[in-house]
């Protein structure tokens, strides 16, 4: 299977599994959002929970990224994944920040699963 297919199946067994964890978006970014794959590509994810909290203590947000990441286990074991995970307040405020890692991510990044309902950043 040519890695583009790969990344392709992965990628919709990933947003099955994610549905557990109430996501509002899930954007691919990197080598798979900008059609630049090779051999070693691992696939850049994205996710924003539906969740209008921010953790309150590092715990919380520990507990958070593990229910994401427990989800996808099993995939991850069969592909290499980066994940980044973040509530609707800290997304807004990740891409507010101006950096040039969330400006690639809002410039190049693909939205492939988008909750309907109100807009975000």
């Amino acid at each position: 299977m040519k890695r583009a297919e790969e990344h392709k199946y992965y990628i919709e067994k990933i947003l099955e599994k994610l549905e557990t964890v109430n996501p509002k978006i899930v954007m691919v970014f990197g080598s798979y959002a900008n059609k630049n794959l090779t051999e070693d590509s691992d696939l850049d994810l994205l996710v924003v929970l539906d969740d209008n909290k921010v953790p309150s203590n590092y715990d919380e947000k520990i507990k958070m990224k593990l229910k994401v990441r427990k989800a996808i286990r099993e995939l991850n074991r069969e592909i290499a994944i980066d994940l980044l995970i973040y509530t609707i307040p800290e997304y807004e405020e990740f891409i507010k920040s101006g950096s040039s890692f969330s400006k690639e991510i809002k410039e190049t990044g693909k939205i492939i699963y988008e909750k309907t309902g109100k807009a975000m950043a």
